[in-house]
């Protein structure tokens, strides 16, 4: 018998292969917030750290991903945006007690919602195009 993480894993991989960028953008910002939530409410030291750690390593892929040659003043300001997002994100790592969760996690639901409205109009647009 298959294990069942087996399949989570597999509907996982299966579902971000088949999935645009744009929406695998704000799939990974909707993962970041919830990452930010589960540190906000854990009482292990670890476990905060851990989640934290998570949120961070996705920042810093979005980060990662920028064309700063192709993408003009847009990537530079998200670049700008992305490192402060993941300096406030290991500071509440390595700190005993992250005061700053709260305001962080306010930072991180906002670039979720401002992708997804991205997005939206992006699916919109080009829906409009294939369908002239």
């Amino acid at each position: 018998m298959v294990p069942r993480e087996f399949h989570i894993r597999s509907y996982r991989r299966a579902s971000y292969d088949h999935n645009s960028g744009p929406r695998l953008l704000v799939d990974l910002c909707r993962r970041a917030v919830r990452d930010v939530e589960d540190a906000r409410d854990a009482v292990e030291i670890g476990e905060r750290r851990r989640y934290l750690a998570h949120a961070r390593d996705i920042v810093l892929f979005l980060q990662e991903s920028l064309s700063l040659e192709t993408g003009g003043a847009i990537s530079v300001d998200l670049f700008r945006h992305y490192t402060y997002l993941i300096q406030q994100l290991a500071a509440a790592e390595v700190a005993a007690e992250p005061t700053g969760l709260p305001a962080l996690l306010t930072k991180m639901e906002e670039l979720q919602r401002t992708w997804a409205q991205a997005v939206r109009g992006f699916e919109e647009e080009e829906h409009v195009q294939q369908s002239a």
